[in-house]
């Protein structure tokens, strides 16, 4: 008896509990956004910190305005440091997007060869604002000071 009448007590909590956990997933549906810009640096630091000349260790800083359909929508900031240089040279990225309402942060590499990077992605890991908790991926297209970007964010 004790046993059926735990089993119909804990049906009750799971079906009320599903219920409301039901509830909550209709209002609180994630909102999902392409958001297209353009990086303009504006400044770009170079360290070289292993070996004289681009090596393993060498870090590069930048910061820059961000536009968007050639309208101000807010400044970027990033590091990238050189994990592996031969051939090609890989560096590790972390880039923050700071917009109007709030922050993305996205981390990644950057492959280049000696005609420079050819376009590639980064992980959005979070950011603050309506932002926060965001997952999706940054799509970039290398430029010389002018880099486009999609911003591809579900949050």
């Amino acid at each position: 008896m004790r046993t059926l009448l735990a089993t119909v007590a804990a049906t009750a909590v799971a079906t009320t509990l599903g219920s409301a956990g039901l509830a909550l997933a209709q209002t609180d549906e994630p909102t999902t956004a392409a958001i297209a810009i353009v990086a303009h640096q504006t400044v770009d630091k170079n360290l070289d910190l292993g070996h004289k000349g681009f090596s393993v260790g060498d870090q590069e800083m930048s910061s820059g305005k961000i536009t968007k359909a050639g309208k101000a929508f807010g400044d970027t900031d990033g590091v990238c440091v050189a994990t592996y240089v031969n051939a090609k040279a890989h560096e590790l990225c972390t880039q923050t997007f700071d917009l109007p309402d709030g922050s993305i942060a996205a981390v990644g590499t950057v492959v280049s060869s000696p005609r420079g990077p050819a376009p590639f992605d980064w992980a959005i890991t979070g950011g603050t604002g309506p932002y926060a908790g965001a997952t999706g991926f940054v799509h970039v297209i290398p430029g010389n000071r002018a880099v486009h970007m999609t911003i591809n964010v579900t949050y």
